[in-house]
C-alpha cells in the first residue's frame, strides 16, 4: 500500500502515514492560525479579511483535510484491523464529519459577516485541537510504540 511515502509496519502489514506527533503539529500549528485569524477578523479591513480568508482556507486544505484523509483511508481501518475493536475510531470519523462542515460553512461565509467568521475560525480551531488531544489519549500510546519512520 503506498500512500504519500511514508510508512509504519505493524506486524507483518505497512501502514501509509505520518508520524503521529508530526501529523499533530501541523494539525495545531493550523489551530492556532484559526485562532490568530478569528482574534483579528473584526478588526481588519474587508480587503484584509479577504486576504486571512483565503490563507486560513489554503492551511485547511493543505494541512487538515489531507491529515483527515489519511486518518479514514489508511489509519484508523488498519489499526481497527490490527488491534480490533478496541481501536475503533467512530467517534473521530465524527470529529471529521464536524471539521469538513464547519470548513464548508466558513466557506460559505461572506466577508462582511465578521461575526461569523469569528465564530467558524474559533469553533474549527476548538474542533482541531480537541481532536488531536483524543488521537493523542487514544492512540498515542500504541502508535508511539509502533516503529514509524518517513521517507522524507
Amino acid at each position: 500500500m503506498s500512500a504519500r511515502g511514508w510508512s509504519v509496519n505493524i506486524g507483518l502489514m505497512t501502514v501509509q502515514s505520518h508520524s503521529l506527533r508530526r501529523s499533530h503539529g501541523e494539525l495545531l500549528k493550523a489551530a492556532q492560525q484559526l485562532a490568530v485569524a478569528g482574534r483579528e477578523v473584526r478588526r481588519a479591513p474587508i480587503y484584509g479579511r479577504e486576504a486571512q480568508l483565503a490563507t486560513v482556507l489554503l492551511v485547511l486544505r493543505d494541512s487538515v483535510l489531507p491529515h483527515i484523509e489519511r486518518d479514514e483511508t489508511v489509519l484508523y481501518p488498519e489499526l481497527e484491523k490490527e488491534l480490533g475493536a478496541s481501536a475503533s475510531a467512530a467517534h473521530l470519523e465524527d470529529d471529521h464529519v464536524a471539521i469538513r462542515d464547519w470548513i464548508g460553512r466558513l466557506t460559505a461565509t461572506k466577508v462582511e459577516d465578521d461575526a461569523e467568521l469569528e465564530r467558524l475560525l474559533y469553533g474549527l480551531s476548538a474542533l482541531i485541537n480537541v481532536h488531536v488531544w483524543k488521537e493523542e489519549r487514544l492512540y498515542a500510546g500504541v502508535l508511539e510504540a509502533l516503529p514509524w519512520s518517513s521517507d522524507d
